[in-house]
C-alpha cells in the first residue's frame, strides 16, 4: 500500500505543479529533476493517472487557457500563443484546429469578439 501511496503523492504533486506552471516550458525532464524520479517513470505515472500522455495534458491546459482568453479578451492570437506557453503561433493554430475543429480567430468570432 505504501508504494501506491507514494505514487499518488508524486502524481498529486506533479499535476499540481503542472497546473501552476503549464505556461512555462516544463518538460518531463524538468519534472524528473524537480521530483527526483526518472523522466520516463514520471511520464508513465502521469499517463496512468491522467489517461493521457504528459505532453497532451499540458497542451490541454494551455488550450483551455487560450480558449478562455479568446472568448473573454481582445488579445491578439500571437499574444495568446505566448501567454499560454507556446513559442510558435503556427504550431498553436495547427493544434487548435486539430482539437477544436476551427481556427482561434473563428473560435473567437463565435463569442462575438
Amino acid at each position: 500500500h505504501s508504494d501506491k501511496k507514494s505514487k499518488n503523492k508524486y502524481v498529486e504533486a506533479a499535476t499540481r505543479y503542472i497546473r501552476e506552471h503549464y505556461r512555462e516550458d516544463i518538460s518531463a525532464a524538468d519534472l524528473s529533476e524537480r521530483f527526483g524520479l526518472s523522466a520516463s517513470y514520471i511520464s508513465s505515472l502521469l499517463k496512468t493517472a491522467l489517461g493521457v500522455r504528459y505532453s497532451d495534458y499540458v497542451a490541454g491546459l494551455r488550450l483551455n487557457h487560450a480558449k478562455e482568453l479568446l472568448a473573454t479578451t481582445h488579445m491578439t492570437v500571437k499574444d495568446i500563443t505566448v501567454e499560454c506557453g507556446w513559442y510558435s503561433q503556427s504550431y498553436f493554430t495547427k493544434l487548435f484546429i486539430e482539437r477544436e475543429g476551427c481556427t482561434p480567430v473563428e473560435y473567437r468570432k463565435s463569442f462575438g469578439k
